[in-house]
């Protein structure tokens, strides 16, 4: 019962950051994105490579900044790479294929895309409820379905988007943001 109730507590609390309004643009910080991409590293880093996974990053340009806040950034970033590791680990490939992630960045004037790509052969299931929240493709009691939804809601209130790219031929995920000037 108090598992239970800690599991319901979290859910309320994913609930709640999914509807808050989140911060206004005039808010946002400008940050490197090798930042970001460093904590990230340092927090899968260890975990991919136990499980076998190649994790890398595309070439991009080392200075490149964004406008951000940098965890609610990170905690899209966790979410994406703790999906993939989820797939990857559950993905039934031939032994002789090697699972990855990659991130490939691509950047305008204006804008950053950072693609989160794994080795998996993209997601089963409807992609149009996707980034509904409570809409999982996991089995029951892996996941609340609302992962998606939040990260979507945070990339959306800071002037950016997350995608799923399903014509890709590898799971591919997209999250734009705003170049800082």
């Amino acid at each position: 019962m108090h598992d239970a109730a800690l599991r319901i507590s979290a859910i309320i609390k994913q609930v709640k950051q999914l509807t808050e309004q989140g911060p206004s643009v005039d808010k946002l910080k400008k940050v490197q994105l090798k930042m970001i991409l460093g904590d990230l590293f340092t927090i899968y880093g260890q975990m991919v490579a136990v499980e076998g996974i190649e994790m890398s990053v595309s070439e991009y340009e080392k200075e490149l900044m964004v406008l951000c806040l940098p965890q609610q950034i990170l905690q899209i970033l966790m979410n994406l790479v703790g999906n993939s590791l989820h797939a990857l680990k559950n993905e039934c490939q031939d032994s002789s294929e090697k699972k990855w992630i990659k991130f490939v960045i691509e950047s305008s004037e204006s804008k950053v895309v950072i693609k989160v790509v794994d080795s998996g052969k993209g997601i089963k299931g409807d992609c149009k409820k996707l980034m509904d929240p409570f809409y999982t493709t996991k089995e029951v009691g892996q996941g609340t379905g609302l992962g998606l939804a939040i990260s979507k809601r945070i990339a959306e209130v800071h002037g950016g988007e997350l995608c799923y790219l399903k014509e890709e031929k590898n799971t591919t995920f997209a999250l734009t943001l705003l170049r800082a000037p």
